[in-house]
């Protein structure tokens, strides 16, 4: 198995969806649930394009273990009413001008507001931070968020208050910054 290598990057998400929508080359909207979550591992549900997913990731010797696999509609609806924490975003696959991939996702309340954004870049492993930052994610860009930051992993930000609260922390942050310079 690969091992996950990908970096965050929290954006603005009021009034940005339309931006990124433009630029995609595909959307998918995705449910996402978590059956088990223990410091450093979770059992996922996904379900993303007809398709549905169990996974299980998992924080060992230094890496993100992720093994994957494709389960029946059937199981997932099963297993979907035992999961914890669910979410649903939208995600745009947004190609850059030197052919690299970010991932886009919008997460979304019940009434289908956007509470937040985050963009994702998968590298190979050993690498740190992508070689080119494109101009959409740098023009709507709140915080680069270091490899070893786990507030900003989705079973978190499931939960729409804590994401608020990441937000509004942020942003005081940000402004804080701004002001002294």
């Amino acid at each position: 198995m690969p091992t996950e290598n990908e970096c965050k990057f929290m954006l603005e998400h009021k009034d940005t969806e339309e931006k990124f929508q433009k630029l995609a080359e595909s959307k998918n909207l995705i449910l996402q649930g978590y059956l088990f979550s223990s410091k450093g591992t979770s059992l996922r549900l996904r379900k993303m394009k007809n398709k549905h997913y169990l996974t299980l990731k998992s924080t060992v010797n230094g890496r993100v273990v992720e093994i994957e696999n494709q389960i029946d509609e059937r199981d997932f609806n099963d297993l979907w009413t035992r999961c914890m924490n669910k979410l649903e975003k939208v995600r745009y696959i947004v190609p850059d001008k030197q052919g690299q991939i970010w991932e886009v996702d919008f997460f979304k309340d019940h009434n289908g507001i956007n509470y937040f954004a985050l963009a994702e870049f998968e590298m190979p492993e050993g690498q740190l931070a992508p070689d080119f930052m494109p101009r959409f994610i740098r023009e709507n860009l709140l915080f680069e968020v270091p490899l070893t930051d786990c507030r900003f992993a989705s079973k978190l930000l499931a939960d729409i208050r804590y994401a608020s609260d990441l937000y509004r922390l942020v942003k005081e942050f940000t402004n804080e910054k701004v002001q002294t310079g």
